[in-house]
């Protein structure tokens, strides 16, 4: 699931420290789509929020790890590429493929309300959290924070055109309003 930042681009990266003396950088992809890695493609870099991101071609990439070592036209040696560690790497918006059917980007779930089958508002969608299994809905309202998997048991209806996610509560998942002492 890719991350949004402003509402022109989308998260693909993060930028880690510089990998040995010539500007190459580890790079942690945060992209479902590992195909925007490629020597020769055009991503931007700048801090995750605030400042419009600038332009950075790829000039070589690797896997290594859990990791990618990039080399990029702004670095081209240990101190340019240390001046963009902890960047995030960005694609504009527009560019951003189409999803399969019941698939979305954390952007458009972002700020959406939550409500159970039963009618109750749990809050809005405040982030998403990837995990090894599924994605989880990090949803804030009423002083609380609840951890709502996105799972076929749990997320019953997604309708952004609503603003809107309708969930059905596991036993246990949220706290009950009649059970508080």
């Amino acid at each position: 699931m890719s991350r949004v930042a402003t509402p022109d681009y989308l998260v693909v990266g993060r930028i880690g420290r510089p990998h040995g003396v010539h500007g190459e950088l580890q790079v942690d992809p945060l992209t479902d789509f590992p195909e925007r890695f490629t020597p020769g493609a055009m991503l931007y870099a700048g801090p995750e929020r605030g400042d419009a991101p600038s332009p950075v071609r790829i000039l070589s990439v690797r896997s290594h790890r859990d990791r990618l070592i990039v080399g990029f036209d702004t670095a081209d040696d240990r101190d340019s590429a240390q001046l963009m560690t902890g960047l995030h790497l960005f694609i504009p918006i527009d560019e951003a493929g189409p999803l399969d059917e019941d698939t979305w980007y954390e952007h458009q779930l972002v700020g959406l309300e939550v409500v159970t089958d039963a009618g109750r508002i749990l809050g809005r969608v405040t982030s998403l959290m990837e995990t090894g299994a599924a994605d989880v809905l990090i949803v804030r309202g009423a002083g609380r924070e609840l951890l709502l998997p996105m799972i076929a048991a749990v997320i019953a209806e997604i309708d952004p055109a609503a603003g809107r996610i309708t969930v059905t509560p596991m036993p246990g998942l949220i706290e009950d309003e009649d059970e508080k002492v």
